[in-house]
């Protein structure tokens, strides 16, 4: 959660990858409105606009 608090303070968009503890931040970040995705290749292309 500090990340996700962090990246907001920063004027970053908070993101949660579901690998590693991210499965167990999933509902707080749901909750706080941050992107989630399946794994770190969903997020870069998201990051980069890729479909």
């Amino acid at each position: 959660m500090r990340d996700m608090l962090a990246a907001r303070a920063a004027g970053a968009r908070p993101m949660l990858v579901l690998t590693g503890k991210g499965q167990s931040m999933r509902l707080t970040a749901e909750a706080a409105g941050v992107s989630i995705f399946a794994d770190l290749n969903a997020a870069v292309h998201a990051i980069l606009g890729i479909p």
